[in-house]
């Protein structure tokens, strides 16, 4: 969790994140993973949907 959401900041905490993501799908390509994002976006389903849709996190909520 950053204060950037999906690449809306370039500040090192973000950049760390982003890279963390990186690493952490091409080790577990199957596990859901997200970019940075702010703590309560998880929590806020309709921010999420329509802020960014393109989320896996918000897919996942779809299926399950």
């Amino acid at each position: 969790m950053t204060y950037s959401n999906f690449g809306s900041a370039d500040g090192d905490d973000a950049i760390k994140m982003r890279k963390a993501v990186g690493l952490l799908k091409a080790k577990h390509p199957t596990m859901i993973v997200d970019g940075e994002m702010q703590a309560h976006l998880p929590f806020q389903n309709s921010l999420l949907k329509e802020n960014h849709p393109f989320a896996n996190w918000q897919r996942a909520a779809r299926t399950s």
